[in-house]
């Protein structure tokens, strides 16, 4: 508990934790696996210690609970959640939700390009169009022979396009 409010650990190094002390995690329980990390938790992050003091310690030594039981038993040390919140800004001028919306939506339709042509390439060259074509005209058979679709129903929907 001193060393927390003497911020032994260290501070939160976000901006706008505005110099929160940290308290040391661990990642696992099962002792030589993960050295120790600092929770911070106003912003409920952890951050890699920037002393290698710190960062040659086992982090099952403390646990992955320690900071969690400390803030049960001592409630008074949780801090108010931070409603601060950066607004980023182009001179000055804040960003359109729609502009984020826009750079996600590249980064899906560039994954989906990349997986596309990843199995283009993958595929075989000779065999590739027999098996569409005789894909496609099973499916046309299915859907001729269904008795769902009758010549009514195929006649309306033509008039439909």
């Amino acid at each position: 508990l001193e060393k927390f409010k003497k911020c032994d650990f260290g501070r939160c190094p976000r901006v706008l934790c505005h110099n929160h002390p940290l308290l040391p995690v661990a990642l696992s329980d099962i002792p030589y696996t993960k050295s120790v990390k600092l929770f911070c938790c106003r912003c409920e992050d952890i951050y890699n210690p920037k002393s290698t003091r710190h960062a040659s310690i086992d982090g099952a030594y403390y646990g992955c609970s320690f900071p969690h039981m400390l803030f049960q038993v001592y409630p008074q040390l949780v801090p108010p959640k931070s409603t601060d919140r950066y607004v980023p800004r182009i001179f000055g001028f804040k960003l359109h939700d729609v502009a984020k919306q826009h750079r996600y939506q590249d980064m899906i339709r560039e994954e989906s390009h990349a997986r596309i042509m990843a199995g283009i390439e993958g595929l075989p060259t000779t065999a590739a169009p027999a098996a569409s074509s005789s894909s496609q005209n099973n499916h046309k058979k299915a859907i001729e022979g269904s008795p769902a679709v009758s010549a009514t129903d195929s006649g309306a929907m033509a008039g439909v396009n």
